[in-house]
């Protein structure tokens, strides 16, 4: 009898085990079912995004809609604004001439466009930002020269009553006008991708006759400021060791500082114009492989 009960006890005892062991079987079963249903649904979520991405593309190839492209869109923006901005400085000058002639209009030139020339010195600034974060290919340096050059010769016009009248200063704005009409629409043109060969051709030589009576007329202008300034603005600025610091000085110390620039924006454009018109793509031939 004793023995009868030890052997039941015993089978009972290995069918609990394979209870235990076919119920973790389903555990491990149903947890293998969900990592699966998992991974099914992360993998159709790969391919919804891969479809997405291929029907992107397609209509890319066959012209269906872009998205937005806002670099493009503000510097297209910026560009146009600054063009119709100086086209509209010639027009106002072209307009004086023909309805006064050259003798009346030039003393009027800054009384018609001066302070619109002044604001897009002010906005042409920006061009400084748009080199040093990237937005167009260009050394921040040529930009600062440019934009710090012209607002200190467009700010010395402003405080000088005297230069109001000047011939310089009409030339200055013509030429001034002249070199950005050309400039701006390659801008333009560059932005879209669409760059003329005449106006490419234009934009790295006309440079070789504006930039030199630019900055001619730039030089005289600092030479009769420099002969009004003291009179008109005799205040010391500051006092070092018994020595007056005036504007008259501070426009000197710039003048001596011009060459320095103009040699900077010159060696700078003759280096565009040899890789933009001149430039040979270097080939590269690729090693064998043995």
């Amino acid at each position: 009898m004793p023995l009868s009960i030890l052997k039941f006890c015993f089978s009972m005892c290995r069918l609990k085990l394979d209870f235990d062991r076919f119920q973790s079987g389903d555990a491990d079963s149903d947890d293998e079912k969900d990592k699966d249903k998992a991974g099914g649904e992360d993998r159709s979520m790969r391919d919804t995004v891969d479809n997405l991405l291929r029907e992107a593309k397609k209509k890319r190839s066959e012209g269906g809609p872009a998205p937005l492209d806002f670099k493009k869109m503000y510097l297209s923006t910026y560009n146009t604004f600054m063009l119709l901005g100086f086209a509209g400085v010639l027009v106002s000058l072209f307009r004086s001439y023909q309805a006064e002639g050259l003798a009346e209009s030039i003393p009027k030139a800054y009384e018609r466009v001066g302070q619109n020339v002044r604001f897009l010195q002010f906005a042409q600034t920006l061009e400084i930002v748009h080199a040093a974060v990237g937005l167009v290919h260009s050394r921040p340096a040529s930009a600062v020269w440019q934009a710090v050059g012209r607002l200190t010769l467009v700010h010395l016009i402003h405080f000088q009553p005297e230069l109001h009248n000047s011939p310089l200063v009409f030339w200055l704005y013509v030429t001034w006008a002249s070199v950005e009409m050309i400039r701006y629409p390659y801008y333009l043109g560059q932005v879209h991708g669409l760059v003329p060969k005449p106006l490419k051709v234009l934009r790295y030589t006309s440079w070789m006759v504006l930039y030199p009576v630019g900055m001619s007329l730039e030089v005289l202008i600092i030479l009769r400021a420099l002969e009004t300034y003291p009179e008109s603005h005799p205040a010391t600025l500051l006092e070092v060791a018994g020595h007056k610091l005036t504007i008259s000085h501070i426009i000197g110390a710039y003048l001596l500082l011009c060459p320095f620039a103009f040699l900077f924006l010159l060696r700078h454009m003759f280096d565009q114009t040899k890789s933009q018109l001149f430039g040979k793509k270097k080939i590269t031939r690729s090693k064998k492989v043995k």
